[in-house]
């Protein structure tokens, strides 16, 4: 999505009037994307309790370019909004587009120089808004809608790489699910999430605009946690969530945790004490490109890494004293960020005992002499991301040295079976030039000791054409792989302890 914006002539001419820095380019071109996604989370949620709605189609233009027809953007939801009544919902849809919005802008505020801010005044965030990407035809639905025409039909392969918060009736009705009332991630604008981004698409607020327990406990993040106790699960999406699918929560008279206890025998939506585990995705720093997760190498400078250095003081000055985990990092790797390294480098494991680490990281810069340069007592867990079972793959899906990493992995490894971690995970993102060779990695994870070998499906994050993104995603039926991979993935191998099959759940079970 970032290449066709940058590419289209309209966007162009915005990005040049905007901004001038590259860094500030991207940041300004993802902050556009990022609200838009997650203004689209609200309206599939939305379209799903108040059907009809032109809003249901918004997902089938979202990766398209832009049309003649330059539909204001605002304007619409605007019409929209005008014909509504409130929502049974806690917090009203027109005030929650409204709020996502006005984020929007005080986002760019904070991250962008004074002239850049006065350019966007001048241009209009509208206007901004019907950049490429932006559903320019739903002007066209909203038209059909109001004159009782009958509308267009979304398809599968137009709402592909959007997560979609779904109508799950009463599926999960009477379970608990923890992440909403222990978990937060801040991403690079500061927004906070109360679940991976994939499966809860919806931000709890941002960091720019409020303090960290005032968005901690924002109107947005007291509905999430409301649709978890109301059994209703509205904001999450069963097709990118591995405990939805297997249908794993917990029931709540099985909850033992005397934390979730009163939550839910309260029926409790403030939580006073803050999260349990803080995942710092704010810093997209990596030694790598991976083409599933960028277009380009990214090393923060500039505005964009004060920024994250501010996100990181709010962060952790808020005090860690009842954070039990730090996950370092979701948005990069630790080591390819000097943020995140220095952090790693200078924490001293004392000022919080009962705090642990958990690295995410490609694994290449995790050698000894790195791993005694950092706070290790305070690491249990390292996750290291692979996507591949042979050097040829790994070198097409992340531009690595697969023998830097297998003698990284093995040194790991040996941390694990020392006791100097509690966890040590593998992951593996599945498409259509790397299925074949699942089994060779469950084969390598046993080998290293890893304790779970997780694969995920793909996702489009905007790195890929849809056109792209539908040759890879061989998890999808209308693949011509899609069957060899589903007689894959049926193999014994895969049904062993180890093994999580996360999102491929149900074809895993199909």
């Amino acid at each position: 999505m970032i290449k066709e914006m940058i590419e289209d002539s309209h966007w162009a001419e915005i990005c040049n009037r905007v901004v001038k820095d590259d860094n500030l380019r991207e940041l300004f071109a993802n902050a556009i994307l990022n609200i838009k996604t997650e203004v689209a989370a609200i309206c599939l949620r939305e379209a799903e309790n108040n059907a009809p709605s032109p809003l249901k189609f918004l997902s089938n233009y979202w990766n398209g370019k832009p049309s003649a027809n330059k539909a204001e953007l605002a304007i619409i939801f605007k019409t929209y909004i005008e014909r509504q009544k409130e929502r049974s919902t806690s917090v009203p849809f027109s005030t929650l587009i409204n709020q996502t919005v006005e984020r929007l802008v005080a986002q760019l505020q904070s991250a962008l120089p004074t002239e850049s801010v006065a350019v966007i005044c001048k241009i209009g965030i509208s206007d901004i808004l019907n950049a490429p990407g932006s559903p320019d035809p739903i002007g066209i639905e909203l038209q059909k809608i109001l004159a009782g025409l009958p509308p267009a039909d979304a398809t599968a392969s137009t709402n592909i790489g959007l997560p979609r918060p779904e109508n799950h009736q009463h599926k999960f009705h009477g379970r608990f699910c923890q992440f909403p009332f222990d978990f937060a991630q801040i991403d690079p604008l500061g927004q906070m999430y109360l679940c991976c981004p994939q499966t809860l698409p919806e931000a709890a607020g941002d960091l720019v605009s409020d303090t960290f327990m005032d968005t901690w406990n924002s109107p947005g993040a007291i509905a999430i946690r409301e649709s978890i106790l109301d059994g209703s699960f509205r904001y999450c999406s069963e097709a990118t969530c591995g405990y939805l699918q297997s249908n794993s929560l917990p029931l709540k008279e099985e909850v033992k945790n005397p934390r979730h206890r009163e939550f839910i025998d309260h029926h409790i939506t403030r939580v006073e004490q803050g999260p349990l585990t803080i995942n710092m995705s704010y810093d997209r720093s990596c030694n790598l490109s991976c083409p599933s997760c960028r277009k380009g190498m990214v090393v923060l400078k500039g505005k964009s890494k004060e920024n994250a250095e501010t996100i990181h003081d709010r962060v952790v000055n808020r005090s860690l004293k009842n954070v039990e985990e730090l996950i370092i990092t979701g948005s990069g790797d630790p080591f390819g960020s000097q943020l995140f390294h220095s952090f790693l480098r200078s924490f001293d494991p004392s000022t919080a005992p009962q705090l642990h680490i958990t690295l995410s990281t490609n694994g290449l810069l995790l050698t000894p002499k790195t791993w005694g340069s950092i706070c290790n007592t305070a690491i249990s867990k390292i996750d290291i991301s692979v996507d591949a079972g042979s050097a040829p793959t790994y070198m097409l899906n992340r531009g690595g040295n697969w023998n830097i990493l297998l003698d990284n992995l093995d040194f790991v490894g040996k941390l694990r079976r020392a006791g100097k971690i509690k966890s040590f995970e593998l992951h593996f993102v599945v498409q259509e030039n790397n299925f074949r060779e699942m089994k060779d990695f469950v084969e390598i994870g046993l080998q290293v000791s890893a304790d779970f070998i997780c694969f995920k499906q793909i996702l489009n994050w905007g790195t890929y054409s849809e056109e792209e993104y539908l040759s890879r995603a061989v998890q999808l039926a209308s693949h011509p792989l899609h069957q060899e991979f589903k007689k894959t993935i049926k193999d014994p191998i895969f049904k062993i302890k180890a093994v999580y099959m996360h999102d491929l759940n149900m074809l895993a079970n199909s």
